[in-house]
């Protein structure tokens, strides 16, 4: 298990049954995040996301906007 942190750049709300965010990456690399609770973070601020694995939520923004049906944990 592994713990980063991500800068929130932008929040979307609640879609359906999650919450989505747009989070970017030390590395420059920007993630689509799904999570289940209102969070309540704004943008700007510092996040750290635990545990990431391949059944968590999250793809590649580059991934997500040329195939939404595509989950690229890479």
């Amino acid at each position: 298990m592994r713990t980063e942190s991500f800068k929130v750049l932008q929040t979307f709300g609640l879609e359906s049954y999650s919450y989505k965010m747009l989070v970017q990456a030390k590395s420059g690399n920007r993630y689509i995040v799904w999570y289940p609770d209102n969070l309540g973070v704004d943008v700007g601020q510092e996040v750290l996301i635990a545990g990431l694995r391949h059944d968590l939520a999250i793809t590649k923004v580059s991934t997500y906007i040329s195939s939404c049906q595509t989950n690229d944990f890479s």
